[in-house]
């Protein structure tokens, strides 16, 4: 939390990202997932390629329901606009939308 470089960043939270991922494989939710740092696309930086993780733990739900949820985040992983997301009412319709799936 305290490095202030970014190779000391990248470090530490690949650490944390690794050890993570080697705790989701040993817990054995879904089929391991290689829990190695790679390059992120042609950028100089390590990453541990978390969608293969959630694609993991996504094949091994076997409720029909939650199976078919959309996968969703958080609001402002789709929204750009600061003035949407400081709204609390604009949030929650958004959230709505995708989650019944009418694209609003």
């Amino acid at each position: 939390m305290g490095a202030r470089e970014w190779d000391q960043q990248e470090r530490h939270l690949g650490a944390a990202l690794v050890a993570t991922a080697r705790r989701q494989n040993e817990l054995g939710l879904a089929p391991a997932s290689d829990p190695t740092l790679r390059p992120y696309f042609d950028r100089p930086y390590l990453v541990i390629g978390a969608g293969r993780f959630a694609a993991a733990l996504r094949s091994s739900i076997e409720d029909p329901v939650l199976g078919s949820l959309p996968l969703t985040g958080v609001v402002d992983q789709a929204v750009d606009s600061t003035d949407a997301l400081g709204s609390a009412q604009l949030r929650r319709a958004f959230a709505s939308g995708l989650l019944v799936g009418d694209g609003s």
